[in-house]
């Protein structure tokens, strides 16, 4: 599943910018949908969570946000995407002796190859095949796990409890910094209080989509 959108190159001539318009469709396998106003939600959201990672130093491209588009320092992709878990899959946790539902103190923190597939790769693979630089991956790691203690503390103080997140994280002149993916298809949350009704983390539909974006603005806004 994926948020539809669009990457233009801004120049003034002094700085450059790379404008992210998300558009109101989504990709879920084979399927594509639309649901009203969906990229607005999707932006108000991923530059919430982006402007609030910055403030705890952690670095970000973020420059701004108008409607559906979010404005980044311009870059160039990094080649992976970091993916942390704050829970353990049943196979996992079978192995290891836990309750596959009880949140780590600690998140578990893959790379994810391939920006359409986002294929789980090992990261000594990435560094001995060359694609990624081994400095870069280790910075990449720290970001996840500062940026998992700064999420689920800010999610827990109203009563949300964070599952799993990605980053997606862009290069400039040699720095590395988060660019993106901190939108609701890639924030998986639940409440704390298991009676509490909340929306499925399911993109399957518009009105899934649009329930769960709802869900979050909800939470930024709270």
């Amino acid at each position: 599943m994926g948020a539809d959108i669009v990457r233009t190159t801004e120049d003034s001539g002094k700085n450059a910018y790379i404008d992210v318009k998300f558009e109101d469709t989504m990709s879920a396998g084979k399927k594509k949908f639309r649901s009203k106003d969906l990229g607005e939600k999707f932006a108000n959201v991923g530059s919430f969570f982006l402007d609030y990672l910055g403030r705890y130093n952690i670095p970000t491209g973020y420059v701004k946000s108008t409607t559906s588009v979010i404005r980044l320092e311009s870059h160039e992709p990094a080649p992976f995407v970091v993916k942390a878990r704050n829970y353990l899959g049943k196979s996992e946790a079978r192995l290891l002796g836990v309750k596959p539902d009880e949140l780590l103190d600690a998140p578990v923190v893959e790379f994810l190859y391939d920006a359409e597939k986002r294929k789980a790769v090992p990261e000594s693979a990435l560094t001995s095949v060359g694609v990624a630089d081994p400095a870069d991956l280790q910075l990449a790691t720290r970001v996840a796990c500062k940026a998992n203690a700064v999420l689920r503390s800010f999610l827990e103080r109203r009563g949300v409890e964070l599952l799993e997140f990605t980053l997606s994280f862009g290069k400039r002149n040699g720095k590395l910094f988060v660019v993106g993916d901190l939108i609701p298809p890639a924030l998986h949350a639940r409440p704390i209080d298991k009676n509490a009704k909340a929306p499925a983390f399911k993109f399957d539909a518009s009105h899934e989509a649009r329930k769960y974006a709802d869900y979050f603005i909800d939470i930024i806004t709270s």
